[in-house]
């Protein structure tokens, strides 16, 4: 009798554990165990404003400081699509810049590096409608990315400062 009321309580257990989720073999159980990253630990800082001068070639000087800043501690960040609202003029590509309006410009972004590339740079232009998907964007953990933008004007209205486009950066 006594054999039978040892039995009932690790019987009992067993059910308890496998009714919890586990598994039971041979009187081994088994725990699963995962690691889900959370969408409040992404978190990324983005340029604020980026104050572009003309030079007398009507090119951009821009500053070579601007990135994106992964400043999470735990997972990578994607910069997945970029889009431009113009705000004070418009934006064209570099083959109409000749013949654009006053405050057209050619707008472009390049990444990485420590100035402007204009080979494989993005040309904004192409961003005003929908977003343009960008690759290999990623940001490490703790970790910069520059960007660099770049362009050229064919004349301003103005010799005073327009705020030309605002720029959105999706991160994911």
């Amino acid at each position: 009798m006594l054999t039978g009321l040892c039995a009932v309580p690790a019987f009992a257990e067993n059910a308890a554990s496998a009714a919890n989720g586990g598994t039971l073999s041979g009187g081994k159980g088994t725990t699963q165990v995962s690691i889900q990253s959370q969408n409040d630990q992404i978190s990324a800082t983005v340029p604020s404003t980026i104050k572009l001068v003309v030079g007398s070639d009507k090119n951009f000087v821009a500053p070579t400081d601007a990135k994106i800043t992964n400043t999470g501690t735990l997972v990578s960040v994607k910069v997945s699509s970029v889009q431009v609202t113009t705000t004070g003029g418009s934006l064209v590509a570099e083959a109409a810049i000749s013949s654009a309006a006053e405050d057209a410009a050619v707008l472009k972004v390049s990444k990485g590096g420590s100035s402007f590339v204009d080979a494989g740079s993005i040309d904004l232009s192409t961003a005003t409608t929908d977003p343009l998907s960008l690759t290999d964007w990623t940001i490490e953990p703790g970790a910069d990315l520059a960007v660099h933008f770049g362009g050229k004007v064919n004349k301003l209205s103005s010799l005073n400062a327009i705020s030309l486009a605002d720029v959105v950066w999706t991160i994911a």
